[in-house]
């Protein structure tokens, strides 16, 4: 009976610890480094005079106000989070171009399947003859456990907006919702 019980636990244990299925090989050259345009886009706000809008919810109760020049480090971060240029994560994506004609805009996807990243979606677009800078960015980044579930939606426009969404689930707790848009009005002349 004992050898039965030993040989499903092992069987158990080797299937917990089966690695995701990689994709194909990349190199860090084909991943969009976010933190570095997270840094070069906190430096160019320093640079202006911001004057910002928020609007949060959480759960459908709405609060809003503005401010002026904020902490641009800890304003953005949450978007510098979401980073998947991590070298032990390249072999886990797939990376895929499109073309929208209808925006006229030329759009980079990173998607993966594996449990083990959080970030499972990056999509970043750009103007057809430019790949600097995107215009746009989109994030998904989805977190769960036996006791906790997140799910967190990111959207970017360059210089003008940021957009956070989400959800988390305790066990035990409702679930909370949230939304956070966030507009920048900047001009060039510094405070």
């Amino acid at each position: 009976m004992r050898i039965i019980t030993y040989i499903l636990l092992s069987s158990c244990l080797l299937a917990a610890c089966k690695d995701d299925a990689k994709v194909s090989r990349h190199t860090a050259e084909e991943f969009f480094d976010l933190e570095a345009f997270v840094r070069e886009e906190t430096n160019r706000f320093q640079q202006s005079n911001c004057r910002i809008y928020k609007e949060a919810s959480v759960n459908g109760e709405t609060d809003q106000g503005s401010q002026t020049t904020t902490d641009w480090d800890k304003e953005l971060r949450i978007l510098a989070n979401m980073s998947i240029r991590k070298s032990a994560w390249y072999d886990y994506f797939s990376i895929d171009t499109v073309r929208d004609d209808g925006n006229d805009l030329v759009t980079v996807r990173y998607t993966t399947e594996s449990s083990k990243i959080p970030v499972k979606l990056l999509e970043l677009s750009y103007a057809p003859n430019d790949f600097k800078q995107p215009l746009h960015i989109h994030v998904e980044r989805q977190n769960q456990n036996l006791i906790f579930r997140s799910s967190q939606s990111l959207y970017y426009t360059a210089g003008a907006a940021l957009k956070a969404e989400g959800s988390q689930k305790m066990l035990w707790f409702d679930e909370q919702n949230f939304s956070i848009t966030t507009l920048y009005n900047c001009t060039n002349e510094p405070d």
